[in-house]
């Protein structure tokens, strides 16, 4: 899918263009990003409790630095939110995200729980998805000291933490190990076929074919690419029955936007209840590089509108 500059939405084009100066198609590029994002470690929400803790990994990694975030002088147990943040795998720090998490936290009282699971710079797949799935596992586990309700967690992500979050429902789901209320895999990276008409040829700014490509080389580099698994790929899995409840949303020029659509198909094909929209003239991760302007806006309230209906809504007790 070719894009034309006059096609993304005029109250976005600037911005991310310029992006695309910084992000580029290169391990030098990549590593640069995550030098940025590593500049936000340590930075808290104001006026919310910020913690930090080291989840012990269950598969021989390094401890998983991890972010907990909940209102002050709540007494009662909220919905607990795995927040995992995007970066093609390879890059990226929970902290970037802070302010979309603040924003979020005012839609509904809840307590965040966001690792800094490893990059695919340092460790491919599958250590991002291990340290996921130990954070998820913590927070039930762990449910009652972080004043969780265990009746309501949930999974979310952006780009390729989409991707993670649409992964761990699948694992959650084949192994009865824990119990999600709902999922937020926003425009989420989860084909690594790259064969979709979204993706081919994609030049968008922002996020495109030729990044994708070098994502998921990084991501996959100790993967045979015959023998691919479902939790690091999801759009893999065809059977999409008894899986969460699920909110997600791309722009119309997101290399992933066919990806995302087939999953929500996917999902209503197997009686799941899913909600999904397209937004005209938007780019990858449009409504991060500028909130100005009725696209991003709109995608915003969406995404907000979604996260408190589900959390009004959606319940899924522990065995």
């Amino acid at each position: 899918m070719k894009v034309k500059r006059n096609q993304i939405d005029k109250n976005v084009r600037a911005k991310a263009y310029l992006s695309s100066l910084i992000i580029r198609p290169s391990i030098r590029s990549f590593k640069t990003l995550q030098k940025i994002s590593e500049r936000f470690i340590g930075s808290d929400i104001e006026g919310m409790f910020n913690d930090q803790i080291a989840i012990k990994s269950q598969s021989k990694g390094p401890d998983i630095r991890t972010r907990i975030i909940r209102p002050l002088n709540c007494q009662k147990k909220l919905p607990g939110v795995l927040y995992l943040h995007g970066g093609g795998y390879a890059f990226g720090e929970p902290e970037q995200d802070f302010p979309y998490v603040k924003e979020l936290m005012k839609v509904r009282d809840c307590v965040v729980v966001a690792p800094s699971y490893r990059n695919s710079l340092k460790e491919p797949f599958p250590a991002a998805f291990n340290d996921a799935w130990d954070a998820l596992i913590y927070m039930k586990e762990h449910a009652d000291e972080l004043g969780i309700r265990s009746d309501q967690l949930i999974v979310y992500g952006t780009s390729a933490g989409g991707g993670l979050a649409a992964a761990l429902c699948l694992l959650a789901r084949d192994t009865h190990k824990v119990n999600i209320a709902f999922q937020m895999p926003l425009y989420a990276m989860m084909d690594s076929s790259l064969s979709t008409e979204s993706m081919k040829g994609n030049n968008a700014p922002i996020w495109n074919e030729k990044l994708s490509v070098l994502a998921w080389d990084l991501y996959l580099k100790n993967t045979d690419k015959n023998k691919v698994s479902k939790y690091a790929s999801p759009a893999l899995e065809r059977d999409c029955s008894n899986l969460p409840p699920a909110f997600s949303f791309t722009g119309e020029f997101d290399p992933f936007k066919d990806e995302n659509l087939t999953y929500i198909q996917r999902l209503e094909k197997a009686g799941v209840p899913a909600k999904f929209k397209i937004f005209k003239g938007g780019c990858h991760g449009f409504e991060i590089f500028t909130k100005k302007g009725e696209i991003a806006q709109k995608a915003i309230e969406f995404t907000h509108e979604c996260f408190a209906y589900g959390i009004d809504n959606y319940f899924n007790p522990q065995d």
